[in-house]
């Protein structure tokens, strides 16, 4: 028999070598990792600076393998994913660049992916239709004069008294919005597709009057 130590173990034997310090090992591991855990996160953060340069570094040169990563992860943890995102967005929310930025990925987002963004806006109808009908409903209570000025002009547009206009900005002729700049006057309005609407809203900090007020003129089209 082959030379022991006083766990008993037999060191002529590679395997039960082998079992016996892998299983040291493991326990070894397992009462240190709270004092790893600290010493990594004090490493961390005196070199912060460093690990962000290596990590860029790193992706840099490895973009492929990150990018498939990414799509790995988003696929086998798309609760987390969802979490994080509405997170991100809560703290940033009052970011004007944030939000000028998020504006801008989603347009082109929905511009090369129309098929998905249509049956993505049905399936969100659907699930929150009683929230839409609720906001709807407040908002007309909460706005009376808007709700008469919208339907003013689109009751003008059916009798013939009033016609869209190109929009004022681009030309456009598609899908064209009344913008007012001043309700107590409903039938005076300025001629403004989609996008630029929205971005004079967004100049004016009032982007939320423009859903029903696009809503009661799309009903006349």
């Amino acid at each position: 028999m082959g030379r022991t130590n006083k766990s008993g173990i037999d060191y002529s034997n590679p395997e039960e070598v082998k079992a016996y310090e892998q299983a040291y090992q493991k326990e070894y591991y397992k009462k240190t990792r709270e004092k790893r855990k600290e010493y990594k996160k004090a490493h961390y953060n005196a070199n912060r600076g460093q690990y962000s340069e290596n990590g860029k570094k790193w992706r840099a040169e490895n973009i492929e393998r990150c990018r498939e990563f990414g799509v790995r992860f988003r696929i086998e943890n798309p609760d987390l994913i969802r979490k994080y995102s509405r997170d991100y967005y809560d703290r940033n929310k009052n970011n004007a660049d944030f939000i000028r930025m998020c504006r801008k990925r989603g347009k082109a987002w929905r511009l090369t992916n129309p098929e998905k963004y249509k049956k993505l806006s049905k399936k969100s109808y659907i699930k929150n239709k009683v929230r839409i009908f609720e906001y709807h409903d407040n908002y007309r209570k909460d706005n009376p004069e808007k709700i008469f000025a919208y339907s003013k002009v689109a009751q003008a547009i059916r009798q013939k008294k009033l016609k869209r206009q190109p929009c004022e900005v681009c030309g456009s002729t598609v899908r064209i919005n009344a913008h007012h700049d001043d309700y107590s006057k409903p039938l005076e309005v300025r001629w403004l597709c989609p996008q630029h609407h929205m971005e004079l809203h967004n100049q004016n900090d009032t982007q939320n009057d423009i859903s029903i007020e696009t809503d009661a003129l799309c009903e006349t089209m």
